[in-house]
């Protein structure tokens, strides 16, 4: 899979390992060229509505849908400053795996895009979407259309950063006026019916 930047120059050609074992990488880089890590495809850029995918595979698929899909080669918790003003003024969906590193991983980059992009909404798969599952297992393994996909999209909650969300008096002080921590607690009890107290539980094990 050829990477370029925005000139059309070759950065790197990631190579897929099909037969990967749990643990290892799935993407390799020609090596000495995977770093920095880059966004693909730029091309998508150019649409005022992006969808943030975890990975070159669901990107190329949500692409093949009609959706302007973009990712970093980085993996989900990798996000580059410089990356942050290309969204200026778009209205990002951020669509990440169905597991703890991805909805972590959403918010992180939700909280970088906060006051940039014109609105950040993070996507929340159904109950019927496996642990670990993602944008290729509801086109491919759940055999799912763009109707069912557009209804999540259309559901997503809009992200309040936690630089501007209230929380709770008896977290306050506890916590660091901003962070990722923060942030997380703040978007997990906005989704959930538990109190922010069990998220700092869970946040801080």
């Amino acid at each position: 899979l050829p990477i370029r930047d925005a000139d059309g120059r070759l950065l790197n050609v990631r190579l897929y390992k099909p037969d990967a074992k749990s643990g290892e990488q799935k993407w390799l880089n020609t090596k000495g060229h995977g770093s920095p890590a880059q966004l693909f495809p730029l091309e998508c850029l150019a649409s005022e509505e992006i969808l943030l995918c975890e990975g070159e595979f669901d990107t190329i698929l949500a692409f093949q849908h009609g959706y302007a899909a973009i990712t970093g080669t980085g993996g989900c918790g990798v996000w580059r400053d410089e990356w942050t003003p290309l969204f200026k003024s778009k209205i990002v969906t951020i669509c990440y795996d169905n597991d703890a590193p991805g909805r972590e991983s959403a918010v992180m980059v939700a909280e970088k895009l906060a006051g940039i992009a014109a609105s950040i909404r993070i996507l929340k798969w159904p109950p019927a979407m496996p642990d670990g599952g993602d944008v290729t297992d509801h086109f491919v393994t759940l055999n799912l259309g763009e109707e069912e996909f557009n209804t999540y999209l259309k559901q997503a909650p809009e992200y309040v950063s936690s630089k501007t969300r209230r929380m709770p008096k008896d977290i306050q002080g506890v916590l660091p006026a901003g962070g990722f921590l923060r942030s997380y607690i703040s978007y997990a009890t906005e989704l959930t019916d538990a109190p922010p107290e069990f998220h700092l539980a869970t946040g801080l094990a």
